[in-house]
């Protein structure tokens, strides 16, 4: 799970919210706010970060409970159909409501909604995989299934395998580049090779991709991670800019979605939120590769 930025609320919800009789097509106004909702998530579940065929339309407080909330555009998310199905209705509700038929809740169990608040501040990640460490986030963890799910424990491994596996060889073309860089045919290819595993980290903590928030955390905990700067300055001075320009885009994905920042890195981040590289449809230039890794 990662931080979402609403955008606008579509015309056609807006245009229904207006008329009195509500006698608007119905069907078109679902499909505007799925078309925004993906938008906004870049097709992909608010809660576990699947790709979604079709997106569900999530609301975060429940229709049965919150009939005034159906149409509000802050009271949308979106949603793929396993994560809708396990939260169903009445964790997020303001009034007591049953969920599940067996669980009482009230407005102090409620779960994370990601386009309101930071995951990084209520959930974390190690070993085990993810976990609450405030009650919120314990909510989420528990309501969500977001451990128990052989869907998502499945890229918990995937992801650990995958980062060992890049780092390792990024790694061992750092070494073999600086123990040939009198080898003028081999400094080309080695250098592109270099490129290409920082490119696929980069790939895999955009926010296009799936499971975002546990490959940026992977990659955070990862033992080599703070050593990649240390190897681009034994370069020379125009490849080192580059690669370096590229390791600040990858941190920059990185705190934006890892889920093992301290208090004090998640509150830095928080702060400069706004400033930081912001990516669009139009400026990711690794969408078509995030999209090659859809499930």
């Amino acid at each position: 799970m990662r931080k979402l930025n609403r955008p606008a609320e579509p015309t056609a919800l807006t245009a229904y919210n207006a008329h009195s009789s509500k006698s608007l097509s119905v069907k078109k106004t679902r499909n505007d706010i799925r078309k925004k909702l993906g938008e906004m998530s870049f097709n992909k579940c608010a809660y576990c970060e699947n790709v979604c065929t079709t997106i569900e339309i999530e609301h975060y407080r429940c229709q049965k409970n919150c009939p005034d909330k159906v149409w509000l555009w802050t009271n949308l998310l979106p949603s793929c159909h396993d994560c809708n199905t396990k939260k169903g209705g009445g964790v997020t509700n303001s009034h007591e409501c049953d969920f599940k038929s067996t669980h009482k809740c009230s407005v102090e169990t409620k779960i994370i909604n990601p386009a309101d608040e930071f995951p990084q501040k209520h959930l974390k990640y190690n070993d085990g995989g993810v976990f609450g460490k405030t009650p919120l986030g314990q909510n989420t963890c528990k309501y969500l299934g977001m451990r128990d799910t052989s869907r998502v424990a499945n890229e918990y491994v995937a992801a650990k395998k995958t980062v060992n596996s890049t780092f390792a060889s990024v790694f061992t073309m750092f070494k073999v580049y600086h123990e040939s860089c009198s080898n003028n045919m081999l400094e080309p290819l080695l250098r592109r090779e270099v490129n290409k595993f920082i490119d696929g980290l980069i790939m895999y903590t955009c926010n296009h991709a799936p499971y975002s928030a546990i490959y940026a955390s992977e990659i955070f905990r990862h033992t080599k991670y703070p050593k990649l700067v240390d190897e681009c300055e034994r370069f020379d001075q125009l490849y080192k800019k580059r690669l370096l320009n590229k390791i600040s885009q990858l941190d920059t994905q990185v705190k934006n979605a890892a889920l093992n920042l301290s208090d004090s890195e998640i509150n830095d981040f928080v702060k400069i939120v706004d400033k930081c590289w912001v990516e669009t449809d139009s400026t990711c230039k690794y969408k078509k590769g995030c999209h090659l890794r859809q499930h």
